[in-house]
């Protein structure tokens, strides 16, 4: 099995040489498979979030190599690293700009990677085909490409933001629990648009989540982490076994369920 992403020796503290300084990674190291999809669970603090904003480089590590299908990302402007990561955030407004309409920020997502890719002009031959990749996820927004996109709800803004953040075909695809600021019907949807864009388009992808049914359900992998370290690794059929008792049991075995964010769901 081919390994896309190597995280090595990861270390990454916050307020250095301050009274407040905290360190979340000591030595850090994981290894992501070519069509693994992880869903990462843990407690307030362990660092999925952090992980995350690394391995897109938005935040540089202190020390550690992240190695994305043979390069080393850390050492590459981000812009370039950008080229290959795809991203949906919490807040449905970070990965879209509201004052531009849908066709707008397709566009600009369409353009990705390129330095001079935020021209104004639109792609007339590229309407048709932003106009399909919307409708196969079903909520209207096929007909509205001239609306602004600060209109739309927030499941409609991180539908769009699935659809922008997979155009270019990425080699990696990342999910910041981006359900977790949506009503459980719209999450629900928002869910299974996921579940369907990353199979079909067989994408490598890591989401944090605090739904633990989510968790357990989505992808053939689940990963805990606790304190900057993945405490539990389950894969194959360790994690088609897994039940929400028994991941709550784990966390008791660790003694961190009085550390379970307060937003962690149990369906």
């Amino acid at each position: 099995m081919k390994t896309l992403l190597a995280i090595e020796n990861l270390w990454k503290a916050f307020n250095k040489n301050t009274i407040n300084e905290v360190t979340i990674f000591k030595g850090f190291n994981l290894v992501v498979n070519e069509g693994d999809f992880i869903t990462v669970i843990g407690s307030n603090g362990a660092g999925k979030s952090t992980l995350l904003n690394i391995i897109s480089q938005s935040i540089k590590e202190d020390s550690g190599k992240i190695i994305l299908d043979g390069v080393e990302i850390n050492k590459i402007p981000q812009y370039k690293c950008a080229e290959h990561i795809g991203r949906v955030f919490q807040n449905p407004s970070m990965g879209t700009a509201s004052n531009m309409t849908i066709l707008e920020n397709m566009s600009m997502a369409y353009n990705k990677g390129k330095r001079f890719g935020l021209t104004s002009g639109i792609d007339k031959k590229n309407i048709e085909l932003f106009r399909s990749m919307l409708k196969e996820i079903d909520l209207g927004l096929e007909d509205k490409l001239n609306n602004k996109v600060g209109l739309l709800s927030g499941g409609q803004r991180q539908a769009l933001s699935l659809i922008m953040s997979v155009m270019k075909k990425p080699k990696l695809l990342l999910l910041d629990e981006h359900t977790a600021a949506l009503d459980p019907k719209t999450a629900e949807k928002i869910i299974k648009i996921t579940e369907d864009i990353v199979n079909e388009n067989n994408i490598t992808t890591i989401m944090v989540t605090h739904n633990l049914n989510y968790a357990i359900n989505l992808g053939n992998r689940l990963i805990m982490m606790h304190r900057g370290n993945v405490t539990f690794d389950f894969n194959g059929d360790e994690k088609r076994k897994l039940t929400v008792e028994k991941l709550l049991e784990h966390f008791g075995d660790l003694k961190i369920k009085e550390e379970l964010s307060d937003r962690v769901m149990f369906s």
